[in-house]
């Protein structure tokens, strides 16, 4: 059994944003989305070429480069967007800065605070995931709670990480 009480920080929400969206770029949606945008700005490139009685290719190729910038812009403004609005909810949500103690043992997942308390079996959980600063446990596609590796010893996030990967959901 593990356990350890902290309180989420603002980094730690922003952290969880950028996971989160890290998750849903590696999504068949995202995948299909990007495609489909580098084709349409290639092709168009081409069609406006072969209106223009002019070489395809440079035209297509142009749309292409066309089509990642706009690509890049649009990561670049989700990035920004997710510091904004983990920032804007920290501000919002009073209960972020309660402290919180988990608890983890062979049966599930234990967190309890100030405003309430819940405990989950790990067959019950959706998904996992690990990166450098937390790891998010997934209820459902959308829904995670974030655990601040800072606010695990190393004794503790090797048993953390020991009962997600023995009885725990896959892992992203």
């Amino acid at each position: 059994m593990g356990q350890t009480t902290f309180r989420y920080t603002e980094a730690d929400l922003i952290a969880a944003n950028h996971a989160f969206q890290r998750t849903q770029l590696r999504s068949r949606k995202a995948l299909f989305f990007a495609t489909f945008m580098i084709i349409w700005c290639a092709g168009t490139g081409a069609v406006m070429a072969m209106l223009d009685r002019k070489t395809i290719w440079p035209s297509a190729l142009g749309g292409f480069v066309i089509g990642l910038a706009v690509l890049a812009l649009i990561l670049l403004g989700n990035r920004l967007y997710a510091v904004r609005y983990a920032r804007r909810n920290f501000a919002q949500q009073r209960n972020l800065a309660d402290e919180y103690r988990i608890a983890w043992d062979d049966q599930g997942f234990e967190s309890v605070a100030e405003r309430g308390s819940f405990r989950q079996d790990w067959a019950e959980f959706h998904r996992w995931l690990e990166d450098d600063r937390l790891f998010m446990l997934f209820l459902s596609e959308r829904l995670y709670i974030g655990i601040p590796k800072r606010a695990l010893p190393p004794d503790q996030l090797i048993s953390l990480r020991g009962h997600l990967e023995r009885a725990g959901p896959p892992k992203l």
